[in-house]
């Protein structure tokens, strides 16, 4: 019993012993795979920085000590993000995690649909060049360096600018690229990839999937499309037979959203300039599986991020991406937003953040600077009392040009809309709230593994291939002291049988 206790622990064990100890055994070595991507368009060799798996095979390079590199070539292993599994041709496709990196798309005439971006002619460099292909734009011009781009855009021949969030950051403190207009790159376009490996390669493509794992259960691969990120959290819910029934029945409903306000709705996503969270309700919509659509009529119910509430109630879009900040010379604090009534206050052009800002806070007069400089120029002068800017811009551009006198003073409530739901459909109501409140909660749970430094991954691989190799040998150690007992507890059979075998034959000795 003991033994086949033991062989089947090992054999539930082998194949993650086996991993660690190869992990352990073969560091410094070099690897080779193969990637290729959807119709040959893409691929990773060691002549193109750009490829699918760069920054995977780095984690592994910096976790293990172990160097992939990656051929251009067909393979017989397929990983996806989600799945791992053998396959004979057939595609499986995986989202590169780490292509969302924050792009932006400038242009000379605002857009507010990426359909317009159909046909443009765009200047990109490296990274971004994946994203041109599935935004459907008609030319594309690769420039490596920043002022070459921006150059060759000055000169008109080209209808866009696309940068990463560095280069973005380098352009607006410098006033660049001053009346120009700016947008996000959806999250939703990042390209899709195939990852092979080949079949003899079998450690390769554990190796990676282990890593992957990894990743995920760190918190480190993000679910950056939220089509992807809804079904799971859909298991999540939990709808009353009422809302079962309702839902199945999958009506179109209409939603109310507010108009005045100008909302940038989630990270990588479009800024629309009328209504609520287009973006977001579309996500819910995925979510429920019923089609919902704005409308601009007045409802009874409003949804908020706390409960029912009525009046209009307005509620905070949770997945806004960057902290707004209130700066001045004056190191007193802002409490509230009502300290800055009737204060003169600056923001840059171009920076739609700060100009949705702007407009929720109606109050005192608002300014707008071509660039950082005319905006600390303007401070030092007291034409302004405050400048209001995203933090980590501001941060930037301060500390990079010493400037020790200027203070954050406050940091501005995240921009609010309203939902509101038509009276009698209390279900897409709950429903609804249920939704916000998972994906609220899903997003704090985010942030804090964010905020949760992982051990070393190499230290715990060595913990744990220790930990197993202990639970064995104490298992090997029961089984021969028990082998040991059994022994010991025959021979003393043995000693006492031999005894009583001499004294019978004493007794049957002849007188």
């Amino acid at each position: 019993m003991i033994v086949s206790v033991l062989v089947l622990s090992l054999f539930i064990l082998h194949k993650r012993i086996f991993l660690e100890l190869w992990l352990l055994e073969n560091r410094n070595r070099i690897f080779y795979g193969s990637v290729t991507g959807d119709e040959g368009r893409l691929y990773y060799n060691e002549e193109d920085e750009f490829g699918i798996v760069p920054d995977l095979l780095e984690r592994v390079r910096e976790r293990y000590g172990i160097d992939i590199r990656c051929t251009r070539g067909e393979g017989d292993f397929i990983a996806t993000s989600a799945i791992f599994e053998e396959s004979d041709g057939e595609k499986f496709y995986f989202t590169d995690p780490y292509l969302n990196i924050g792009l932006y798309l400038y242009t000379r005439e605002r857009i507010d649909s990426f359909r317009e971006v159909r046909g443009m002619r765009i200047i990109s460099r490296g990274l971004e060049e994946r994203l041109v292909e599935n935004l459907g734009i008609g030319e594309n011009r690769r420039l490596l360096t920043l002022g070459k781009q921006i150059e060759e855009y000055r000169g008109g021949e080209y209808d866009g600018l696309i940068l990463d969030s560095e280069a973005a950051k380098e352009v607006e403190i410098k006033g660049l690229l001053q009346g120009m207009h700016r947008t996000l790159i959806p999250a939703a376009y990042d390209i899709k990839v195939r990852m092979k490996i080949p079949r003899d390669r079998g450690y390769l493509f554990d190796i990676l999937k282990y890593t992957l794992g990894e990743l995920e259960r760190n918190g480190e691969l993000r679910r950056i499309i939220m089509s992807n990120s809804i079904r799971g959290e859909r298991k999540n819910l939990r709808f009353t037979p009422e809302e079962e029934q309702w839902l199945k029945r999958k009506e179109k409903l209409r939603v109310k959203g507010s108009e005045e306000l100008k909302l940038l709705t989630m990270p990588g996503a479009l800024s629309y300039r009328k209504g609520a969270a287009s973006f977001f309700i579309s996500g819910f919509s995925k979510l429920i599986g019923v089609p919902i659509e704005i409308s601009q009529e007045d409802y009874d119910f409003t949804l908020d991020e706390i409960g029912k509430k009525r009046n209009n109630y307005k509620y905070t879009e949770p997945i806004y991406q960057y902290k707004i900040a209130v700066y001045s010379q004056n190191i007193r604090s802002i409490k509230t937003l009502t300290n800055l009534e009737g204060k003169r206050i600056a923001t840059l052009k171009g920076l739609r953040e700060e100009e949705y800002l702007r407009e929720n806070i109606e109050l005192g007069r608002v300014v707008s600077f071509e660039s950082f400089k005319d905006v600390i120029s303007a401070l030092e002068k007291r034409e302004i009392d405050y400048f209001v800017m995203r933090e980590d811009l501001a941060d930037f551009y301060l500390q990079s040009n010493n400037h020790k006198d200027i203070h954050r003073v406050g940091t501005l409530k995240k921009i609010t809309t309203s939902l509101g739901v038509p009276e009698g459909n209390e279900e897409l109501y709950s429903i609804l709230s249920k939704a916000l409140s998972l994906r609220r909660s899903t997003i704090e749970m985010e942030k804090m593994r964010k905020q949760v430094q992982a051990s070393p991954v190499l230290l715990e691989v060595r913990l744990r291939t220790l930990s197993l190799w202990t639970g064995g040998g104490i298992l090997i150690l029961l089984y021969l002291g028990f082998s040991v007992a059994q022994v010991g507890k025959k021979n003393k059979y043995l000693q006492e049988r031999n005894l009583e075998l001499e004294k019978n034959q004493s007794l049957a000795l002849p007188l």
